[in-house]
């Protein structure tokens, strides 16, 4: 996740600028991209496979 992270807010740069939108857009991004990891599937929506979309919608929409 790091490496990710860092395509976004690369070393050394400060982080004065970043506003609240732009930190959602990028985890937006970042939680719609599928990982092998999760066998495919991106981080969302492995949270909804494990705990439902309604509570899904409930936390984050």
């Amino acid at each position: 996740m790091n490496k990710q992270l860092r395509k976004y807010f690369p070393k050394n740069k400060y982080l004065n600028d970043v506003n609240k939108e732009k930190v959602r857009e990028i985890n937006i991004t970042l939680n719609s991209r599928k990982l092998k990891s999760l066998d495919g599937y991106s981080p969302e929506e492995a949270f909804i496979r494990v705990f439902g979309e309604e509570t899904f919608k409930d936390l984050f929409k």
